[in-house]
């Protein structure tokens, strides 16, 4: 049943997104990121679509798959686990500069999280779930190009990253 409700959001933001693009105040984003550290890697990409509501202020929503590969070693354990999630979320973003070529904003971001954890190794034991997400950070926009960093957590897991993306 969450999956459908989840779904049906998402396919409702989209037909309200296609329908803002006609309009001068819609913006759009399309980003690719991740981070990899030790013996831990991050991918994501995210959309994210919605319209100014002044020069200083986005609203929107969007949607991020992303997936983890991760290692855990130490003297008595020695494994390997991955998760892959996709969420949906709605995005508030204030522009600190708006009327200037580089302009930073913050951002705060709060939705939904469904991920799936596997072992690597050949073990077994897939786990699944859906949570709340809570996430924000810190970016800026150069013309079209938008670079940031984000931190975002489901209250069982964290994610966090540096994202590159256009803006349309």
């Amino acid at each position: 049943m969450r999956k459908i409700l989840l779904l049906a959001a998402v396919m409702l933001f989209s037909a309200a997104a296609a329908q803002a693009q006609g309009r001068a105040d819609y913006e759009g984003e399309l980003s690719i990121g991740g981070l990899v550290y030790r013996d831990n890697s991050f991918v994501m990409i995210e959309t994210v679509h919605g319209r100014r509501l002044s020069p200083a202020l986005f609203l929107g929503g969007g949607v991020r798959a992303t997936y983890h590969g991760q290692s855990i070693t130490s003297e008595e354990v020695r494994r390997k686990l991955n998760s892959a999630g996709l969420s949906g979320f709605g995005d508030v973003r204030l522009y600190l500069t708006p009327e200037r070529r580089f302009c930073p904003y913050l951002n705060l971001q709060g939705g939904v999280q469904g991920m799936m954890e596997w072992p690597g190794n050949g073990e077994s034991g897939t786990h699944y779930y859906v949570r709340p997400m809570v996430g924000g950070g810190i970016g800026c926009v150069h013309r079209r190009i938008v670079f940031g960093v984000y931190v975002a957590v489901n209250f069982e897991s964290s994610e966090g990253g540096i994202k590159v993306g256009l803006r349309f």
